[in-house]
């Protein structure tokens, strides 16, 4: 499973790279910026080469245009290329007071940005479940929520 992780903490980063490294055969690509990750997964340089990620987890912050913007680009690349790609925020506070927000916008889920190893491997545990689930019911254009819908 490949994974795009978009965080400019490098501490942050690192937690949730440690979390990821334990599963088997998923790989983790990270960048410093919301930006970056645009520029990714629309495959403009210098990533025209780069594989669209099953995951993306990113820092977001709501006052930000350009994690917003993401947020949007993520979801139309998705429906476009009818790729199965887990979209995942990661929200400083109070990721319930935001959830349906980001659904909106096209999040599969959103978490709180672990301050702990266990926190960053429960996150990482509950993606690839979501991941599983997506592609195990075939709604490669549909996010989490939609396939949960359907179910």
């Amino acid at each position: 499973m490949d994974i795009l992780l978009i965080e400019p903490n490098p501490d942050q980063a690192g937690l949730m790279r440690r979390a990821i490294a334990e599963h088997d055969g998923w790989r983790v690509t990270t960048l410093p910026n919301a930006s970056a990750g645009a520029r990714y997964i629309r495959h403009e340089q210098p990533f025209r080469e780069a594989p669209l990620p099953d995951v993306i987890l990113f820092d977001f912050r709501p006052t930000a245009l350009t994690d917003v913007a993401l947020l949007v680009d993520a979801n139309n690349v998705r429906m476009e290329r009818g790729h199965a790609m887990v979209i995942v925020p990661l929200v400083s506070r109070n990721a319930d007071g935001i959830r349906s927000s980001l659904a909106g916008l096209g999040a599969d889920d959103c978490f709180v940005k672990p301050q702990k190893d266990a926190e960053a491997a429960e996150i990482a545990s509950r993606v690839g479940s979501i991941a599983q689930l997506i592609r195990n019911n075939g709604k490669a254009s549909h996010g989490y929520q939609r396939v949960m819908e359907a179910l």
